[in-house]
């Protein structure tokens, strides 16, 4: 059992990557934080999403290494989970995107 403690008091999201290894959590802070090594004691932390408005959402995509997001600034993203870059943008939503 490992204990994660967020940087956000009010977590809205949370994915496991496929590993079962990397946990991703976003909230009202308007960033998602990427959990690694959960099955161990080193548990390494870092933000690799950052929105204007709240993180509504957040899956991992087809492995550890990417990340999408979705948020109350209208805009859903893919990121690069190692080096935090966003990748791509997908943008045209009329209101928050809530999942």
């Amino acid at each position: 059992e490992v204990e994660i403690s967020s940087p956000s008091t009010w977590v809205v999201a949370c994915a496991f990557g496929p590993s079962q290894n990397i946990i991703a959590c976003g909230g009202l802070d308007n960033k998602c934080t990427v959990y690694q090594n959960i099955s161990h004691q080193s548990v390494r932390k870092h933000p690799v999403a950052m929105h204007t408005k709240f993180v509504s959402a957040c899956c991992f995509v087809g492995s550890d290494q990417e990340l999408l997001t979705a948020s109350g600034d209208t805009k859903c993203c893919l990121w690069d989970v190692e080096s935090g870059e966003l990748l791509q943008t997908f943008e045209g939503h009329t209101a928050e995107v809530l999942r």
